[in-house]
């Protein structure tokens, strides 16, 4: 059956596809006025501190940061770490080497003498997905992919019936 294409209808299609003829703009727009609220109510300490197990997480892997625009989104952890000289990435990703370390100290006499210790005994297993910050981002990186998506379609949708 062949298709019929009407006058009425050729006339509608091409108004709509003329309407369409600043939709780059009217999405650039659109995503530079709302992705960033959305990013900063995805990434939030509280919400990516969730996946924290243990006190060390929490005081190492502290504060979160997000740089937003329509182009581009940066999430940042561990930007407040309450522990001070604590790798924020050997918490996150773990330290598989638990190696003795020697160094010389100084005792109560005033000599010294040498101490072997295993200064990576606290930090967690060796973990290379992440066991904190990057877990969640997966999450808020979906979210934030979602958000994109929707924000683009609610954009031509506005434009499509001339709002």
């Amino acid at each position: 059956m062949p298709a019929k294409l009407r006058l009425r209808d050729w006339d509608q299609l091409y108004q709509r596809a003329a309407k369409m003829e600043g939709a780059d703009a009217r999405v650039r727009a659109a995503l530079t006025t709302h992705v960033p609220s959305i990013a900063a109510r995805i990434w939030t300490d509280s919400s990516a501190l969730r996946y924290a197990t243990t006190r060390m997480d929490r005081a190492a892997l502290a504060g979160t940061k997000v740089r937003s625009s329509a182009r581009s989104t940066t999430f940042t952890g561990a930007t407040r770490p309450r522990i001070p000289g604590l790798d924020p990435g050997a918490v996150e990703f773990g330290d598989g080497r638990h190696t003795p370390t020697t160094y010389r100290r100084r005792s109560r006499n005033g000599g010294t003498h040498q101490v072997t210790r295993n200064t990576q005994a606290q930090l967690p297993r060796r973990d290379r997905r992440g066991r904190v910050i990057f877990r969640y981002g997966r999450e808020a990186i979906r979210r934030q992919m979602s958000a994109y998506a929707q924000t683009i379609a609610r954009a031509l949708h506005e434009l499509l019936e001339g709002k």
